[in-house]
C-alpha cells in the first residue's frame, strides 16, 4: 500500500472513531436531558394515567373494553411488559401460546411510573378479571413486569378473594436484585417513543409529553438497593403460586473467559439478579434482554418463547 493510501486509511479510521464518539456523546446528552425533563415534568404535574387489557385474537390485539363474561374461558395467560416497552415484545410469545390453545391477554400501563403504582394497576386488572368470571390466570412478566406481578401478589391489605386463581408466575429477565442499566434507561425511552411514532401509535405532541407515562420513577425503583426492591424482597412469596425464573445469557461460549457471563447476564440483568431465591424453577436460555423473547435479525429464534410455553404446560 502506498504512503498516500496509508494516510487516507488513517484519516478514514480517525473520522470513523470521531463520528462514533460524537454519536455516543450526542445520545448520552439527549438521554440525560430527557431524564431531567421527564423528572421535572413528572414532579410538576401528575397527569391521569391509564391501564388497559388486550385480547390476542389471531394476528393481533383487540382492546378488552367491557371484557364481558370470561367464565367460559376457564383460564388465561396474562402478559405484563416492562419499563420503556413500545409493545412488541410479546409478538412471538402470544401466537405460540395461542397455538397451544391458551387464551392470551396483555396489560398495558404507563411504564415509567413508580413500580408500586403499576402494581396498583395490575391489582385493578385482576379485580376486573375476577368480576368478569375468569377462573384461573397464569402471569408472564418480562423485566420489570415480573416485579410488578410480585408487587400485586404480595402487597398487604389487598382483597384477593374475588380474583382468578393464580397458577404460575413466569418472570423473564426480571431484575429481582435491580439493574445498573436503570441509571441510563432514558436511551430505551427514546427507542420506546420513536418506535411508537414510526408505527403511528403516538403523535409528535404525545411523544413530547414526557410525563405521560410517568416521571421516570421506575428507574429509581429498578436501581440495585432501592427501597422498592428491599421492601419487595423482604416479603414472603405468594402462597400457592408456582414461581419460574427465565434467565438470559447473552455472551457466546467463546467469550466466557474474557468477561463473566454471570455478571453480564442478558446484557441488562445479571444472572444473579434474574434468579429469585426460593423460586420453584430456574431456566437458563441464550439471548439478550429483549431478544430472548422477541426475534431479532441475525440472533436466531427467541429461546425464552418455547421455555415459557413449556413451563406453563408443566403446571
Amino acid at each position: 500500500m502506498s504512503a498516500r493510501a496509508v494516510r487516507w486509511a488513517g484519516r478514514a479510521a480517525s473520522a470513523t472513531v470521531l463520528l462514533a464518539v460524537a454519536l455516543a456523546l450526542g445520545v448520552g446528552f439527549l438521554a440525560a436531558a430527557l431524564s431531567v425533563a421527564e423528572r421535572d415534568l413528572g414532579e410538576a404535574r401528575a397527569p391521569a394515567r391509564e391501564w388497559a387489557l388486550w385480547f390476542f385474537e389471531g394476528e393481533g390485539w383487540v382492546r378488552a373494553a367491557g371484557l364481558g363474561d370470561l367464565a367460559s374461558l376457564g383460564g388465561a395467560t396474562l402478559l405484563v411488559h416492562g419499563v420503556d416497552e413500545p409493545g412488541d415484545v410479546w409478538e412471538d410469545l402470544a401466537p405460540a401460546l395461542a397455538a397451544e390453545g391458551r387464551a392470551c391477554l396483555r396489560l398495558t400501563y404507563p411504564n415509567d411510573q413508580a413500580a408500586a403504582d403499576s402494581g396498583s394497576m395490575l391489582i385493578a386488572a385482576m379485580d376486573r378479571l375476577g368480576a368478569a368470571g375468569l377462573g384461573r390466570v397464569d402471569i408472564v412478566g418480562h423485566s420489570m413486569g415480573g416485579l410488578i406481578a410480585r408487587e400485586a401478589l404480595t402487597r398487604e391489605g389487598v382483597d384477593r378473594s374475588a380474583w382468578p386463581e393464580v397458577g404460575t408466575l413466569v418472570m423473564v429477565g426480571t431484575p429481582h436484585g435491580g439493574s445498573a442499566w436503570a441509571a441510563v434507561r432514558s436511551v430505551a425511552e427514546l427507542r420506546d417513543r420513536g418506535q411508537r411514532m414510526v408505527e403511528g401509535r403516538m403523535t409528535l405532541d404525545e411523544a413530547m409529553d414526557l410525563a405521560s407515562d410517568g416521571g421516570g420513577e421506575a428507574a429509581r425503583d429498578l436501581a440495585p438497593g432501592s427501597r422498592f426492591l428491599e421492601e419487595l424482597n423482604a416479603r414472603p412469596h405468594p402462597a400457592g403460586v408456582r414461581l419460574v425464573c427465565i434467565v438470559g445469557r447473552w455472551l457466546p461460549a467463546w467469550a466466557h473467559g474474557a468477561m463473566s457471563d454471570e455478571v453480564v447476564g442478558d446484557g441488562v440483568v445479571s444472572v444473579a439478579s434474574a434468579t429469585l431465591a426460593g423460586a420453584d424453577e430456574v431456566i437458563e436460555v441464550r439471548g439478550n434482554h429483549r431478544g430472548m423473547l422477541r426475534a431479532m435479525s441475525g440472533l436466531g429464534a427467541p429461546e425464552a418463547v418455547p421455555a415459557v410455553v413449556e413451563a406453563l404446560a408443566r403446571d
